[in-house]
């Protein structure tokens, strides 16, 4: 692909984000802390996990029956499964942008292939990828690419492959875990948190709470989808729970009192929900440490006779809990 086809429109940058709240952050380089990769602005997040002792298997060459899988590697690893309703795009078309974009982040690639030239089959199955419907692989239709950083302590997969008129795109990334899980927090001057809006954190004492208004998470009328895949706000909270591993979070969603109570309930209950899977997918905060509840109108912090008012009452409050106290 030409670099003026790389420049066309079809790419949604941010699109995959891994922030230094989910890998070890000290003593890796600058480009180790996040990964910025360009899927199509269609593409969909389907499913995601991640795993504080991951055991992946990364192909350096075609594997078959007499050239088996190499042994795995260990570490705290991610998956995300997405899809791309786009029909005009081939797997050489979804790969090279996100090929250009790791060695840009100083990733080497280290294989790739296609198809039947990676072993169909038993290549297929030695990869350890999340499971249908969220990821599909097409044995005649797909692509492969590995890459790692120079002194490798990270490692990320590609797969994309095509189904039904849509694309299907698999990243495995494994790093560095400190033994308790994914580690450390951001940096306190990075990027990603120097615009984050202010969050009421609690002290990190035993039996410590603390109630927060996000902010930067926003809801129309009626409607419990969130508008983007990455907020400050959850960024730094995310942050604060990897830094601290025994805390646990509820998100308690709000409406404006347009409706009825108990249809509300349900609303305000679908927009905590929805911002309780970003945390989990998004930030890999275990989902065991992580609830959602929702009351409705009940519980204004302004007035539902303005539009002002009734967005500001449109929100999910953060509880943060920490064990202990009397």
């Amino acid at each position: 692909m030409s670099a003026a086809d790389r420049s066309r429109p079809v790419w949604g940058r941010a699109a995959f984000k891994l922030a230094c709240g989910i890998l070890v952050c000290a003593g890796l380089p600058a480009w180790a802390i996040s990964l910025d990769l360009p899927l199509p602005q269609t593409a969909r997040m389907t499913a995601s996990d991640a795993d504080p002792a991951a055991s992946f298997v990364f192909p350096l060459a075609p594997v078959t029956a007499v050239q088996p899988a190499p042994a795995p590697l260990e570490g705290a690893g991610t998956r995300q499964a997405w899809i791309a309703a786009d029909a005009a795009l081939t797997t050489m078309q979804i790969l090279d942008p996100i090929r250009a974009s790791l060695v840009d982040q100083g990733f080497a690639v280290a294989f790739e292939c296609a198809d039947i030239e990676c072993g169909g089959f038993d290549f297929r199955y030695a990869l350890r990828l999340l499971p249908e419907p969220e990821m599909h692989v097409d044995l005649g239709d797909f692509r492969y690419l590995y890459a790692r950083s120079p002194d490798e302590i990270e490692h990320v997969a590609v797969v994309v492959s095509r189904s039904d008129g849509a694309a299907n795109i698999h990243i495995s990334r494994l790093g560095p875990s400190n033994g308790n899980g994914f580690a450390a927090a951001l940096p306190a001057a990075s990027a990603a948190t120097a615009d984050a809006p202010e969050l009421a954190l609690p002290e990190t004492g035993p039996g410590a709470t603390g109630t927060t208004v996000l902010e930067d998470v926003a809801f129309e009328t009626g409607s419990a989808t969130l508008g983007g895949p990455d907020y400050p706000s959850l960024e730094t909270l995310a942050a604060f729970l990897a830094e601290n591993p025994l805390a646990t979070v509820v998100f308690v969603g709000h409406t404006d009192a347009v409706g009825d109570l108990d249809s509300n309930v349900a609303l305000s209950r679908r927009r905590a929900e929805a911002v309780a899977e970003q945390l989990i997918g998004f930030y890999a905060i275990p989902a065991s440490r992580v609830s959602a509840e929702g009351v409705g109108y009940l519980a204004p912090r302004a007035s539902n006779q303005t539009p002002e008012g009734r967005a500001a009452n449109r929100r999910v409050e953060a509880l943060i809990l920490l064990p202990g106290g009397g």
